[in-house]
């Protein structure tokens, strides 16, 4: 994501859906938004942006991913929990203590 520059991700991919909020690219730009929280370790953002992707593009899958593994590490205060990971290729989510979520075919 913009080689580590999370803050400036989101603002290009907020003004991309200001200025053209039905182009058919658009759910991948708001889906970037909770992964950029989510890489930059704020879950409680990312928690936030994955619901309000969902809500806007109900049928785009990936903020669900992010959402689940956002949820998986904020335990809802301010403390994280053990880091979880999502595994592009198998499409399952690896905790750290050895579990796993998955197969993830939401749609």
């Amino acid at each position: 994501m913009m080689a580590g520059q999370h803050a400036q991700c989101r603002i290009s991919m907020t003004i991309s859906l200001r200025l053209n909020p039905r182009d058919p690219m658009s759910p991948m730009a708001a889906g970037g938004i909770p992964a950029s929280y989510y890489v930059e370790g704020n879950y409680q953002k990312a928690v936030e942006a994955a619901r309000q992707c969902l809500a806007d593009y109900p049928a785009y899958a990936p903020p669900r991913r992010w959402l689940v593994a956002a949820l998986g590490n904020w335990d809802g205060r301010t403390k994280p929990l053990p880091r979880c990971t999502i595994s592009r290729r198998s499409r399952h989510i690896r905790l750290t203590r050895g579990y796993t979520i998955g197969p993830l075919y939401i749609m």
